[in-house]
């Protein structure tokens, strides 16, 4: 398992795999130790609160989480702010409390433009072209992070999810299940401000979720696997999934406004209408078909063990821009009468199903028998293959070495 680090240190997760859900979590209890201090006058009891809260200041310092030392800063003028009395000195002290233990772990040095902060903003910029393409049915789940990096980033940028849990679910699952998501939450930030400690961890919540995979679908949703990360790992991010969802219930089910639902569900639309402003051309999801839609149309089938960046690659190099790629490659699908077919590794075994028509084999089996429809074999340059290339320049078709 991999370790996150920062200038050699390794930063704290507390159980969580990423550091930054760890943060996301110690945010959304913090107010409430806040509001404890403030609220309870029994000595001890206040003593506690203030503990807590140190502790807990300090866990967020050892993440490193420039998230959530933001998001720190932002719930503390938020309590500031909707106290019916003004607390502003107490809120100071834990300001400057923050800013002390924060420097002292070395936690403040993280804010640089780096790529892990700048390599954001383009993979947003994939996940809105991708919703743009896929408005109602999304790419699919787990899809997301994927075709970004295969189709719409540089590459030294590999993404599984999006950096956003709420871009990653619209990007997924579409325009429709988006509403469902988003017009609870923005329901919920505008009329629950008078329930201040849930209000403050609620919203802090919003803004982890919009900087960082804090609810990873991908890992929530595989009870079997847990996404290959500890059960420790599975249990805490439900855990606050589930603090999540409980406090979008406690903030809806007041009194219903018409307003503001309104004013929620406009907000939403805009912002939908919004993301069609700035797409960029994407790839189209049909049936768990890639579509490329060009005059010039091919099938392209791959072994799984190929990524999909390898794929794209290697058709953008050769010129191809008009395809029908299954997300997940090795499997026969039916060919048009017109349709050149492209076979990836062992996907080659393929072959004889589409006899009748243009063949282009990339990397196929060394001892694979060639049919007569092979109209080209891209190669790269292994001394074993001397078997395949003897057959291909026997029956006279050109060897491509990569």
């Amino acid at each position: 398992m991999m370790e996150f680090t920062y200038d050699g240190i390794v930063r704290a997760g507390f159980g969580f795999y990423n550091p930054n859900h760890a943060a996301a979590l110690i945010c959304a209890l913090l107010p409430f130790c806040w509001n404890g201090f403030l609220r309870w006058k029994q000595k001890t009891t206040r003593t506690g609160f203030a503990l807590a809260a140190i502790l807990l200041t300090t866990g967020l310092a050892m993440t490193f989480s420039r998230t959530g030392i933001l998001i720190f800063f932002f719930e503390l003028f938020l309590f500031a702010l909707l106290q019916k009395e003004r607390h502003w000195r107490v809120t100071l002290v834990f300001i400057l409390a923050g800013i002390v233990l924060f420097a002292t772990a070395g936690a403040l040095a993280r804010f640089t433009l780096d790529r892990a902060f700048l390599n954001r903003f383009d993979i947003w910029r994939a996940g809105v072209s991708l919703i743009a393409a896929n408005p109602l049915n999304g790419v699919g789940f787990g899809n997301s992070g994927r075709l970004a990096t295969a189709f719409l980033l540089r590459d030294d940028i590999n993404c599984r999810t999006l950096i956003n849990s709420h871009l990653t679910l619209l990007t997924e699952f579409g325009m429709g299940i988006g509403l469902l998501w988003n017009l609870p939450i923005l329901y919920a930030l505008f009329t629950g401000r008078r329930i201040t400690s849930v209000y403050i961890s609620f919203a802090g919540l919003v803004l982890s979720a919009c900087s960082a995979s804090i609810f990873d679908w991908g890992i929530l949703f595989d009870f079997r696997n847990q996404g290959g990360l500890s059960t420790i790992n599975f249990v805490l991010s439900w855990l606050l999934f589930l603090l999540f969802l409980g406090e979008t219930i406690w903030l809806c089910c007041r009194k219903f406004c018409l307003s503001a639902f309104g004013g929620a569900a406009m907000t939403v639309l805009i912002l939908y209408g919004i993301i069609f402003l700035f797409a960029e051309n994407a790839p189209k999801i049909r049936n768990n078909m890639i579509i490329q839609s060009t005059p010039e149309i091919a099938i392209v089938l791959y072994e799984n063990e190929i990524s999909l960046k390898t794929i794209v690659t290697f058709l953008q190099k050769s010129g191809i821009s008009g395809y029908r790629l299954p997300l997940y490659g090795n499997s026969a699908i039916p060919a048009n009468d017109e349709e050149t077919v492209i076979l990836f590794g062992q996907a080659a075994e393929y072959a004889t199903y589409y006899a009748g028509h243009p063949l282009y084999l990339v990397n196929p089996p060394v001892l694979l028998p060639l049919p007569k429809t092979v109209r080209r074999v891209y190669l790269k340059r292994f001394p074993k293959q001397y078997r395949l290339i003897e057959q291909a320049e026997a029956a006279g078709i050109p060897v491509i070495f990569d």
